[in-house]
């Protein structure tokens, strides 16, 4: 599963930036770096920036509604 993406995105920011698993095969960087270039073309960060703005409230409340906020932009933007 983990070289079908290749690496995580770091959030954070104000960038696009992956971190893959030292031991990542050929496929795992190559996969990773196509889902670099695709965040970047889709505005990932600019996403990002609107949608936690947007629920700011939602954020104070604690963890899994961060994990839940995420999936959801992750939805929208990787899809």
């Amino acid at each position: 599963r983990s070289s079908e993406y290749g690496g995580a995105p770091l959030l954070g920011i104000n960038g696009i930036c992956l971190i893959c698993h030292g031991n990542s095969s050929a496929k795992a960087i190559k996969n990773a770096v196509l889902l670099g270039l695709k965040l970047a073309e889709k505005g990932f960060n600019q996403h990002l920036v609107e949608e936690l703005g947007q629920r700011r409230e939602l954020l104070k409340m604690g963890h899994k509604n961060v994990m839940k906020i995420l999936d959801q932009i992750k939805e929208k933007i990787i899809h």
